[in-house]
């Protein structure tokens, strides 16, 4: 009965607050000191728009319903619409396909305001929402539980909405929970965004309810019963912990023997990653909106928040200004037993990697995960600038170290670190080399290219080969950027190449391109230019030295020379880093090199794909004025009479 009282409640308060939407409320919301009033009841009558409220009238056009852009119309009716339409709360696979394919239209409209395409998503979001069960009423009625959710002592407080996605066997399971992460991450981003652009895009009616339906579920329903009372599964031999809180304990801090066995049993995954993300997303929300307070505060935000950044600081790598997570930690999983395989043929033995990365794949997340971490603090706090830091050292990482430049088109690296070894081999078939690029097209590494311009030219290189009619270049697609053909098994190439082409002009992976495109021209410029670098305006070519090297380390004592023969360039000095992640640091060594021809469009690679510079600390040596350290392993020397702005 309580549930059921509950939902009247909930409805009631919405019909007061679209009520208190026509009317002009400027009292604040009466709050209960002992903290025992309903939750609904503290927030009665409130409107949650605050950020919008100076913005009555001249609202912009919505710029996807512009008559000159009639292909992002035909676009998202023909690829996103559906999607959207199809969500299944019975569906894993579909929930987890869902999100993976709404992240990034979701965002762009959000970003752009497509106020048109925006409703559709939170109409169906809203929706979705008020149609989750709650697990009461299952236990209660018909449905079949698997045991985790028979078991109160494991699945927690009853009191709470759950995705009832449906096993073969026909009853409701948990299993670790992704789906519902990911999922969840992905209406929390969507109520993100509604209030970060609120100032320009007032929210209406079904925007505002489905903020305060979003913001209880997750902070009430989700994120406080999964750090409490829900049990935390992990590997058989290490067992259950109580909730996601210790099970992170132990990984960061415990003396678990069994953890001994495996290193990969200490590894943090993307559940609790999407996890830190939902309430990074949820403590934004009641930062810019304080009436939404009294929803969040018995979601113990400040203490999860806390533990996401020791995560972070604890198991990220940071060296050179790059981005690595839990470095060596998988490299006994099963799915990482070839990573140090690197031929095309099929693998007859194991060859794991050693000090290994993560996969680039499950990476394409990171560019959300660290974004959400970042707005959760105020703008200039230290730990925004600490996850804005790592956002530009994953953009460096992704340019330098993970995508590369086949002949027929651009291709991911199947390692974060460069390598580009077998993933996930089965008795059938696995990951072969750059069989992992397709996660690419989902369009999360493209939010990289404010922080890197060799980004928003991997985005303009996957722009040319989804648009193209060319033979080879849909072959080359297809097999790397592809689907595969799960109707036919047996079909299923054994290196893991694709046979189903799933790009082109009309493809939802186009309109990605397309939203990214847009975003830069109502920005008025390029994505991967608002960084603040020096930029070389005129060099001649006697001024320049075009150089390939293999490797480029940071050392704290070294002296500063620089001899040229016919072939060989060998540099070697102390110099300060004038710019970029290591601003003020010392101690570049670049080792014998071999001297090349500089390409004929050399001062079209320097203009916009500046990385980091640095300035010899003497300056007796003819070559020693500024140093630039650019993606592909080059590296560029100027005179010292280079005309530098």
């Amino acid at each position: 009965m309580f549930n059921h009282r509950w939902i009247a409640e909930r409805l009631l308060f919405i019909l007061i607050l679209m009520i208190g939407l026509l009317v002009a409320c400027s009292s604040p919301p009466s709050t209960d000191s002992q903290g025992t009033e309903d939750i609904d009841q503290r927030l009665s009558a409130t409107t949650v728009s605050e950020a919008s409220t100076s913005i009555q009238n001249n609202l912009p056009s919505d710029p996807c319903a512009d008559s000159q852009k009639a292909s992002f119309v035909d676009l998202w009716q023909r690829h996103v619409a559906p999607v959207i339409d199809r969500i299944d709360i019975y569906n894993g696979t579909n929930l987890y396909g869902a999100q993976t394919k709404l992240m990034f239209p979701a965002y762009a409209v959000l970003n752009l305001g497509c106020k048109n395409f925006q409703k559709e998503l939170v109409v169906k979001l809203n929706d979705l929402l008020l149609n989750l069960p709650y697990l009461a009423d299952l236990r209660q009625g018909t449905a079949k539980l698997d045991d985790f959710y028979r078991n109160p002592d494991r699945s927690g407080t009853a009191n709470r909405r759950i995705f009832p996605k449906t096993n073969r066997e026909g009853e409701i399971y948990f299993a670790w929970g992704l789906e519902e992460l990911q999922f969840s991450y992905l209406i929390s981003t969507v109520a993100k965004y509604l209030v970060k652009y609120s100032a320009v895009n007032p929210l209406s009616d079904i925007e505002n309810q489905f903020l305060l339906n979003a913001t209880g579920f997750l902070a009430n329903e989700f994120v406080a019963p999964l750090w409490t009372t829900v049990e935390a599964g992990w590997y058989p031999e290490v067992g259950n912990f109580p909730n996601v809180q210790q099970r992170l304990s132990a990984k960061l801090y415990g003396d678990v023997e069994s953890f001994q066995k495996k290193s990969y049993y200490r590894g943090i995954t993307d559940h609790e990653l999407f996890f830190f993300a939902i309430a990074a997303d949820l403590r934004y929300i009641a930062s810019q909106v304080p009436r939404m307070q009294p929803l969040i505060e018995d979601a113990s935000l400040e203490q999860i928040m806390a533990m996401a950044d020791e995560v972070v600081k604890q198991r990220s790598k940071t060296d050179m200004g790059g981005f690595l997570f839990d470095v060596g930690v998988w490299d006994d999983h099963p799915d990482h037993a070839y990573a140090g395989y690197y031929d095309l043929d099929y693998p007859q033995a194991k060859h794991p990697a050693q000090q290994g990365s993560w996969d680039s794949s499950h990476s394409h997340r990171w560019p959300w995960w660290l974004a959400s971490y970042r707005d959760a603090y105020p703008p200039e706090s230290e730990q925004y600038l600490f996850y804005d830091g790592l956002l530009q050292n994953l953009a460096n990482q992704f340019a330098y170290c993970v995508v590369e430049y086949d002949a027929a088109g651009s291709l991911l690296n199947n390692y974060m670190d460069g390598r580009n070894g077998w993933y996930r081999v089965r008795e059938t078939w696995g990951y072969g080399p750059y069989t992992l690029s397709s996660t690419a097209i989902y369009g999360s590494w493209y939010l990289l290219g404010a922080f890197h311009p060799e980004v928003v030219k991997f985005r303009d290189e996957m722009a040319r080969i989804a648009r193209s009619s060319d033979a080879d270049t849909i072959a080359f697609r297809t097999a790397y950027y592809g689907d595969r053909d799960y109707e036919n098994p047996e079909k299923i190439d054994r290196t893991g190449l694709r046979s189903i082409d799933i790009l082109g002009t009309d493809s939802l992976y186009n309109l990605n391109l397309l939203f990214a495109e847009l975003m830069d021209s109502q920005s008025g410029k390029k994505s991967g230019t608002s960084k603040e670098y020096a930029v070389v305006q005129s060099i001649s070519d006697e001024a320049l030295l075009w150089l390939d090297f293999g490797s480029l380390q940071v050392t704290d004592e070294v002296t500063w020379t620089l001899t040229t023969t016919d072939q060989q360039v060998s540099i070697q000095g102390p110099v300060e880093f004038v710019d970029g992640p290591y601003q003020g640091a010392q101690g570049l060594a670049i080792t014998t090199t071999t001297r090349v021809t500089p390409p004929s469009d050399t001062l079209d690679l320097r203009q916009g794909s500046l990385t980091m510079w640095a300035r010899a600390t003497t300056s007796d040596q003819p070559y020693s004025d500024l140093v630039r350290v650019n993606s592909g392993n080059q590296l560029y020397i100027y005179r010292q009479n280079a005309v530098v702005r």
